[in-house]
């Protein structure tokens, strides 16, 4: 149907000499908006198709992975014991939040709506203290992701942070200490559809499981364990809790923070040839005398000779 030059009034012909001026050019406006809509249509739909094909795609990625005794037992005391003290000297904020955990606190950095990457404010002398005294997690972290998904892991490494911004947590920006429970199902719709967000438990419990809609599944995390799922295409939350303290770690991205953070900027070359100065328009002085008298006197002559020139040929 594109290849049709004529899509819409094809049995008008606008250069018909039967139709007057006007006619025919509001014939042709009338034509070229209807190729012009036709174009936006056929846009419209390509977009659509491609959003929907790239849905399905990413409704087959959806998978989440479990991973038993990856962080050894005296990490996990450790973690305990810091976070405590964490907790007492730097108190987190309390957050009316759609995942219904009241108390959080954020720490790294991140990207959700600014031009680049910035240090959250959270991220204190408390907040690096704590991460000082538990580097020897995230860097089995660091090992666990680089040899599970080595795609996403250098995907997230492509993440350019500006000079002076250091990534706290590889390969992640973010690390979300959650003191509590997830109770309201929820999409994390700013962290990316190819990656996912790793959570790690700690403290004595019974029950909390993370409950995956997508995958009809109610998984078991305890301490020590680990997992990772697609957080922006899962719908997951946390089922009640039994019996004890149930805290935890989330790490993760934002989708802004994937993309390039450091936009290329033309240099500005500078011309090194001088040009020779130019006298400045102020300083030029210009003497002109004129004799008006004589002006007019030359002007009404011409003018009467032009006038004898039409008469004498008329």
């Amino acid at each position: 149907m594109h290849r049709n030059k004529t899509l819409v009034f094809t049995n008008i012909d606008s250069n018909s000499k039967f139709y007057s001026n006007h006619t025919r050019l509001f014939l042709f406006k009338l034509q070229q908006k209807a190729r012009s809509a036709f174009m936006r249509l056929r846009n419209r739909s390509k977009k659509i198709t491609s959003r929907l094909i790239g849905s399905t795609k990413r409704t087959q990625a959806k998978v989440a992975k479990l991973s038993k005794n990856v962080i050894p037992q005296h990490l996990i005391d450790n973690l305990m014991t810091t976070t405590i003290e964490l907790k007492k000297n730097y108190p987190p904020p309390t957050e009316n939040s759609s995942r219904g955990i009241k108390n959080v606190h954020y720490f790294g950095t991140w990207r959700k709506s600014m031009k680049r990457p910035q240090v959250i404010r959270e991220t204190n002398e408390h907040a690096r203290v704590w991460m000082e005294c538990n580097q020897e997690l995230f860097k089995i972290l660091d090992m666990y992701m680089k040899r599970e998904f080595p795609a996403m892991y250098s995907k997230y490494l492509d993440s350019k942070l500006p000079i002076g911004v250091e990534r706290m947590f590889p390969p992640f920006n973010c690390c979300a200490i959650n003191f509590g429970l997830s109770k309201e199902a929820h999409y994390d719709k700013s962290d990316p559809h190819f990656g996912h967000c790793v959570v790690i438990p700690f403290g004595t419990y019974t029950g909390g499981e993370v409950d995956l809609e997508e995958c009809d599944a109610e998984v078991d995390v305890q301490p020590g364990d680990l997992i990772s799922f697609v957080a922006s295409d899962i719908l997951h939350k946390n089922m009640p809790l039994q019996s004890g303290q149930r805290w935890s770690l989330t790490f993760f991205n934002y989708q802004s923070a994937t993309q390039s953070t450091t936009p290329i900027r033309r240099t500005h070359t500078p011309n090194t040839t001088r040009l020779p100065q130019r006298t400045p328009l102020k300083s030029i002085k210009i003497d002109l005398q004129i004799d008006y008298r004589l002006l007019l006197s030359a002007t009404i002559s011409y003018v009467h000779n032009k006038k004898q020139t039409f008469i004498n040929e008329t």
